[in-house]
């Protein structure tokens, strides 16, 4: 229920109960979780989830790419890529950053995000 200014008021709960939306997540998650382990098919070595992902690299490997990408944190990414690099071409690749970053904000008049 609300008050006169549209707050809620306290010992008045007409709305999703504490916790629902995280035990809906949980649960869903553990049916992906449980179909993607189950049998590609009786008495295959492979399971769902890892037979999808070789149908995907094989058919639209730059799907594949841009899956694998988009589960990866993006820390790791970015640890993995300069891990190579020494000092000077860590700076460089920062200052190139800043610039591109630079032209892009100037160029739309507002920063991205």
């Amino acid at each position: 229920m609300r008050s006169s200014k549209g707050q809620f008021q306290l010992g008045h709960s007409s709305g999703r109960p504490k916790g629902a939306r995280n035990r809906l997540a949980a649960q869903v998650f553990e049916d992906i979780l449980r179909h993607w382990c189950e049998p590609a098919a009786p008495g295959s070595k492979l399971c769902k989830g890892a037979e999808a992902l070789e149908t995907l690299y094989k058919e639209k490997p730059g799907e594949y790419l841009r899956l694998t990408a988009s589960v990866l944190p993006r820390e790791f990414i970015f640890e993995n890529v300069t891990s190579d690099l020494d000092d000077e071409q860590i700076d460089e690749l920062l200052l190139a950053l800043t610039s591109a970053h630079d032209r892009g904000t100037h160029s739309t008049g507002a920063a991205r995000s």
